[in-house]
């Protein structure tokens, strides 16, 4: 399963961008898997940008290039669309309001 982009062709996604509701993350994920993939073209992993995300959390950017590295699907989820969310909590929504089978 290679879920990197290949920089080389394509930008990474926007420091603007929301990935599991932390700006700078999808930017910073799209670089980690380029540089795994040995794609990252003139782009910078851990670059200054990174370190404000990564100082925020406590990691470092070996140890957030461990996690995707070992564990890409959990990457993957958090990237889904938007919409795709908010209709997700729509529907937990709408069943957690029942009251449960006795």
């Amino acid at each position: 399963m290679n879920l990197a982009k290949d920089l080389t062709k394509e930008p990474p996604r926007s420091p603007r961008d929301r990935l599991g509701g932390y700006v700078i993350l999808a930017r910073t994920t799209d670089k980690c898997r380029a540089l795994l993939g040995g794609h990252i073209g003139e782009y910078h992993y851990d670059c200054p940008l990174d370190n404000m995300l990564f100082g925020f959390k406590g990691v470092t950017g070996d140890d957030f290039k461990a996690k995707v590295r070992f564990r890409p699907r959990r990457m993957a989820r958090l990237s889904r669309r938007p919409q795709d969310r908010r209709r997700s909590k729509r529907v937990e929504r709408r069943y957690s309001s029942r009251q449960p089978l006795q």
